[in-house]
């Protein structure tokens, strides 16, 4: 289960868009919400993009 965890994290780090995909997907299937949804998905997506943006700077 850990090794999944950090496997997700790490594509996610990786492929920001992605991570929006997911979170997207994950949270309209749990809420039936799709503005709610993609609000969430982008506020998250933004904390990704960000760490790509680290990481690939050094």
């Amino acid at each position: 289960m850990e090794n999944l965890l950090s496997w997700i994290v790490a594509t996610a780090v990786t492929i920001p868009l992605l991570a929006w995909y997911l979170v997207y997907i994950i949270t309209v299937k749990t809420t039936r919400k799709k503005k709610f949804s993609f609000r969430l998905a982008v506020d998250v997506s933004t904390i990704f993009f960000y760490l790509k943006r680290s990481f690939y700077s050094r």
